[in-house]
């Protein structure tokens, strides 16, 4: 297995991948702010590679809501993170995308099902309206990474370097309505 993660590490090829907000959709659902999100997922031949070698990549969903203030840093109000594992079983040809927040499990025949999946996300709460001061300016803002710190040591080394593994959207910031 260490030299399989070895030669994923040496192995070059130009990086044609990129992860992407496409769109956000939010809105106040029963005093909940929830978001829809359709996000761009689509791997380096180098993370697809040591995907269908063993190796589980996690994909994360930041979200980071903020209280603009105007004499003083602004105030965080709400920071979530959405977590995803994506893994290949060789044995059964499948694709699993494990929800890690839930424990959710699906298999997916095609990798790029599994990856539609991961980039719908459909009304997820974020917080409640009693958070919210009716004076106030608040901006939200999400991404979409690769989370590199989860790959195996002798992976996890070189792709702090390889432009390949640096997978993630530019963060996506939006005014909230009240």
């Amino acid at each position: 297995m260490a030299a399989a993660l070895l030669a994923l590490v040496v192995s070059g090829g130009a990086a044609r991948a990129d992860f992407s907000v496409r769109s956000v959709d939010a809105d106040w659902v029963d005093n909940i702010y929830q978001i829809d999100a359709r996000l761009g997922l689509d791997l380096s031949p180098q993370a697809i590679e040591a995907l269908h070698k063993g190796v589980t990549l996690a994909i994360v969903i930041d979200i980071d809501v903020e209280r603009s203030r105007r004499y003083w840093l602004n105030e965080s109000i709400a920071s979530l993170e959405q977590r995803y594992h994506l893994s290949y079983h060789a044995l059964s040809d499948q694709y699993v995308v494990s929800y890690i927040n839930t424990g959710v499990q699906l298999n997916f025949p095609s990798l790029q099902g599994a990856l539609d999946v991961i980039g719908t996300v459909m009304d997820l709460p974020i917080f409640d309206r009693q958070l919210v001061e009716d004076d106030s300016v608040y901006r939200a803002s999400l991404r979409v990474r690769l989370d590199i710190s989860e790959l195996p040591a002798p992976l996890r080394v070189m792709a702090y370097v390889r432009p390949g593994w640096r997978l993630s959207s530019d963060w996506h910031t939006w005014t909230l309505n009240k």
